[in-house]
């Protein structure tokens, strides 16, 4: 028995199966769509500047409550006291607004991923670099968060 040709059927009635390539849409220029990382590159860029800027909060805050070992001394009827209400407020406010956008990041890339889009693996890391780093800061700003609770409860 001879064999056939390559890319004819071994056995008789069987049918050679056709890839079906499954491709993304096209762009008009006849591109496929890419994945936008503008929105990761921005949460990414805020998440670094936060790192940094929300631990110097921290530590001035932290800091200012473990010197005068009262809460009036940081936060007290002195101008001064509103100061250092308002940081407390930029820390805490600009640490959760981080996270809802690197979520949202990395929501987008995981959308992206499935669609089979360009770049979207790009997208996705972002995301998750800039919402593990707003982690790491939260738990960097956890004393900060206490403080927060003692102000307001006073």
């Amino acid at each position: 028995m001879s064999q056939r040709p390559y890319g004819e059927p071994q056995h008789p009635g069987h049918l050679p199966q056709q890839p079906n390539p499954t491709r993304p849409a096209l762009h008009p220029q006849g591109e496929p769509p890419k994945a936008s990382i503008g929105l990761g590159i921005i949460a990414v860029v805020w998440a670094g500047l936060g790192l940094v800027g929300h631990t110097i909060m921290t530590l001035y805050l932290a800091l200012g409550a473990a010197m005068t070992h009262t809460l009036d001394g940081v936060f007290g009827d002195d101008p001064n006291g509103v100061f250092n209400f308002v940081v407390l407020l930029i820390a805490l406010i600009g640490q959760l607004l981080g996270l809802a956008l690197s979520v949202v990041a990395l929501l987008l890339g995981i959308g992206a991923k499935r669609k089979r889009i360009r770049r979207s693996t790009a997208a996705m890391v972002l995301g998750i670099v800039a919402t593990a780093t707003f982690l790491l800061i939260g738990l960097i700003q956890l004393p900060i968060a206490s403080l927060f609770f003692n102000v307001i409860s006073l």
